[in-house]
C-alpha cells in the first residue's frame, strides 16, 4: 500500500470543534488504530449527523433559498475517512497520470506520497487556464455546466466498480471494503432532533414556502448549533442506543437502486473523481484530438474547442449526458461561441444535435461563467453574486456596530471594530492582527486573510483584468456604515 508521511495530514495534532456521538480526538491520538487494517475491518461506524446549509438568495427581485444537505462523521470515523481518502487519492492520481487525464480533475487531488503527487489546481488557476485558452483562439465553442444533485445521485454499483479498478487485483482489501461500505450505506441522525433533545430552538424552514424563509430563522439555527458544539458528547450513550433505530434515516435507499453518498465527508470529493474517471478520460480524448480543453472541478466543468472542433464539442456533450445515474442541470448547462466580438449563447439542444443556432430564449447569457469568474470575451471579472455577498455581509457587520454606537456614552468595543476591519477591509488581506494579543482575544481575528485576500490572489492571476475593487471606497463604506 502507499507509503507517506502521516504527520503531514492536515490538523494531525489538533481536534475538531464540533460535537458528535464520540469524544473529540486528534489523528495523532488514534493513529495506531487507523493504521491497523484489521481494526478498521471490524470497526463499527457511528451514524452521521445531517444538517441543511441554507443560503437566502435574491434573483429577479424574488427571494428564494438554496439548500445544501451535508453530513459529518464522528471524530474517530472522520479520521478514518480522512486517512483512506488519501490512500484512494494516491491510487486515483497514479491512474490519472498513467492514462493521461491527470490535468482534467482539478479539485480533491491531495496527496501525501511522493510518487502519487500531482499539482493541485485551485478555482483561480483553473478559471485562468480556461479563459486564457479562449483568448488565444480566433473563435471557440465553449460548454459549461454541472450535474444536478451530483453527490445525491452517484450510483453505488458504478462507484464500487470504479474504486475496485484502482487495485491491481480488482478486489478491495477488507479494511477498504469496510470503509466504503459505511460511506455508501450511511445513516444519518438529523441535527434538528438533537437540538430538540437539548431543548434548543430549531425553526422549520421549508424552501417551498417563502414565509418560512428568514434570516432570523437561519440565525436561530446557527445559535443552536453553537450551543450543541459546546457539549463534550452530543448525546449520552444510553440515550443514543435507546433512540438510534427510531431516529436515523438512510437517504441512499431508493426504489430499485441505491444512490448517493453524503456530502461533507473527507472522502466524498475523492470518490467523486473516482466515479468520473472513465468519462473524464473519454471527454479528454475527444477534445484533445482537436486541440481543445476540458476541466472539471467536482461537478462543475468546462469544455472549450477551436471553431474547427465543433464535432468534438458535440461528442463531449453526448458523453456528459451518458454519465451513470447523474444528469446535467438544464438551467446551468450552456453552450457559447466566443470570438473577437464577444460571447454569444447558443441553443443547447441544437448544439447537442450538431447544429449551431443562436439561443432564442429570454435573457441570453453574454458571458462565460466558470468557478466564480465571468468572461465576456474581453475581460475577466469576479461573478457579481460573489461580490454582492461580500458587500451584504460587510453592510450587516458595519450596521451592527453603528447600532451599538447609538446612545450617549455608548461605543462599540475596540475588539469588534478591529474584527470588522480584519474581516472586510484590505487590512485583513494578510491575516495580521490589528490589536496586540494583550488587547484582544487572538481567536477573534482571522489568521488566514479575508475575502479580499482571495481577490488579491485572483488579481495576481489576472493582472490585466478589473478584479480588485477600489480600496479607498471600501474604507469609506465601512466608515459610513459603521457611523464612526
Amino acid at each position: 500500500m502507499v507509503e507517506f508521511d502521516i504527520t503531514r495530514i492536515p490538523r494531525y495534532s489538533s481536534k475538531s470543534s464540533y460535537a458528535h456521538f464520540d469524544h473529540r480526538v486528534s489523528f495523532a491520538e488514534v493513529q495506531a488504530k487507523i493504521l491497523d487494517s484489521e481494526y478498521v475491518s471490524n470497526h463499527a461506524f457511528y451514524p452521521l449527523i445531517s444538517n441543511e446549509i441554507i443560503t437566502v438568495r435574491y434573483r429577479g427581485g424574488k427571494r428564494s433559498c438554496k439548500v445544501r444537505n451535508i453530513a459529518y462523521a464522528s471524530h474517530f470515523d472522520h479520521r478514518v475517512f480522512q486517512y483512506y481518502s488519501y490512500l484512494w487519492s494516491d491510487l486515483y492520481n497514479k491512474k490519472a497520470i498513467a492514462e493521461e487525464f491527470d490535468e482534467v480533475a482539478v479539485a480533491y487531488r491531495s496527496s501525501l506520497s511522493s510518487d502519487g503527487a500531482v499539482t493541485a489546481g485551485s478555482n483561480i488557476s483553473s478559471a485562468k487556464k480556461a479563459f486564457d485558452y479562449m483568448r488565444v483562439q480566433d473563435s471557440a465553442f465553449v460548454l459549461t455546466g454541472d450535474f444536478e444533485s451530483f453527490f445525491d445521485n452517484l450510483n453505488h454499483v458504478h462507484l464500487m466498480a470504479s474504486l475496485r479498478s484502482l487495485f491491481p487485483s480488482g478486489r478491495l482489501p477488507d479494511d477498504h471494503y469496510q470503509v466504503i461500505k459505511n460511506i455508501l450505506r450511511y445513516s444519518c441522525w438529523p441535527i434538528g432532533d438533537l437540538a430538540a433533545r437539548h431543548e434548543l430552538p430549531w425553526p422549520v424552514i421549508d424552501p417551498a414556502r417563502e414565509k418560512t424563509i428568514s434570516d432570523a430563522a437561519i440565525d436561530l439555527r446557527f445559535k443552536s448549533i453553537r450551543e450543541l458544539n459546546k457539549l463534550d458528547v452530543i448525546l449520552p450513550k444510553s440515550e443514543f442506543l435507546a433512540n438510534k433505530s427510531k431516529v436515523i434515516t438512510r437517504p441512499w435507499r431508493r426504489t430499485g437502486i441505491d444512490l448517493g453518498i453524503p456530502q461533507g465527508l473527507a472522502a466524498s470529493g475523492v470518490l467523486a473523481n473516482i466515479y468520473m474517471a472513465d468519462i473524464d478520460m473519454k471527454v479528454r480524448l475527444a477534445v484533445e484530438r482537436v486541440g481543445g480543453l476540458y476541466l472539471r472541478y467536482c461537478d462543475d466543468f468546462i469544455v472549450a474547442v477551436p471553431k474547427s472542433g465543433f464535432d468534438a464539442l458535440v461528442e463531449a456533450i453526448n458523453l456528459m449526458t451518458d454519465v451513470d445515474s447523474v444528469k446535467l442541470q438544464p438551467e446551468k448547462t450552456k453552450a457559447f461561441r466566443v470570438d473577437s466580438s464577444g460571447v454569444a449563447q447558443l441553443d443547447f439542444e441544437s448544439v447537442r444535435t450538431g447544429k449551431v443556432l443562436s439561443y432564442s430564449g429570454a435573457h441570453p447569457a453574454q458571458k462565460v461563467s466558470f468557478l466564480g469568474f465571468d468572461f465576456d470575451g474581453r475581460v475577466v471579472r469576479l461573478r457579481q453574486s460573489t461580490v454582492g455577498r461580500y458587500h451584504k455581509r460587510l453592510r450587516e457587520a458595519a450596521s451592527a456596530i453603528a447600532r451599538s454606537n447609538q446612545g450617549e456614552g455608548r461605543h462599540a468595543s475596540k475588539k469588534r471594530v478591529s474584527a470588522l476591519y480584519q474581516h472586510y477591509s484590505p487590512l485583513g488581506i494578510k491575516g495580521r492582527r490589528l490589536c496586540s494579543s494583550g488587547d484582544a482575544d487572538p481567536s477573534a481575528f482571522s489568521r488566514y486573510g479575508n475575502f479580499l485576500s482571495y481577490v488579491a490572489r485572483a488579481q495576481k492571476a489576472f493582472p490585466n483584468d478589473p478584479i480588485a475593487p477600489d480600496e479607498a471606497k471600501i474604507y469609506r463604506k465601512i466608515k459610513r456604515l459603521s457611523a464612526r
